[in-house]
């Protein structure tokens, strides 16, 4: 009875994780669709598509190709410290318009998180690091879990970082935090 009570203590003891680890999530804290086109954008301040201010729309956009690159620039309150994070996986709202066609999603750390949907234009926007992930995603289908631990990371002093959602050709229109969708982040943390 004796070995079975030491066996049983072992291996509850055993079970006990070491490090306190958890999970969180959080909502993004902002976003926009920077947009960047040689062709004149009539909706934006004296035609030019590198004004405007596209960050209180109810969808985001990213699109390569053609004349215009267009990208989603998402940000994000980490809950947590960022030396912490042991996983960080985003996941975007639903499309907001079919896919006809398959597409590569790609994502890029953003170099800083100090921009505001309000007044964030392609002029003024933080400057993109390399993409660091790519996901395929299927015609008629949403955008899958996204691991985005590097860019959790790189999170500044305050927990903030931001991510800019591209794609590799191709078109995807998700809905945004504005319509009530925003970007879901979930961190694994110590």
């Amino acid at each position: 009875m004796q070995l079975v009570n030491v066996l049983r203590n072992s291996f509850l003891a055993a079970s006990i994780p070491v490090s306190h680890a958890g999970t969180a999530s959080t909502s993004a804290t902002k976003d926009s669709t920077i947009l960047r086109s040689t062709v004149s954008c009539p909706r934006c301040p004296e035609n030019n598509c590198y004004k405007c201010t596209l960050g209180r729309e109810t969808t985001l956009q990213a699109k390569t190709g053609g004349l215009s690159y267009v990208r989603m620039l998402i940000g994000f309150q980490l809950p947590v410290e960022a030396s912490r994070i042991t996983r960080c996986i985003v996941q975007l709202a639903e499309c907001a318009e079919p896919l006809y066609f398959p597409v590569n999603v790609t994502v890029a750390p953003a170099t800083s998180s100090a921009w505001d949907e309000v007044t964030v234009t392609a002029e003024n926007a933080p400057d993109s690091g390399v993409p660091f992930t790519s996901v395929a995603v299927q015609s008629h289908a949403n955008v899958g879990p996204i691991d985005v631990t590097q860019a959790c990371k790189q999170a500044d002093g305050g927990g903030r970082f931001s991510i800019y959602v591209g794609t590799q050709s191709g078109l995807i229109e998700i809905w945004s935090a504005d319509a009530g969708h925003p970007a879901l982040l979930q961190i694994g943390h110590t």
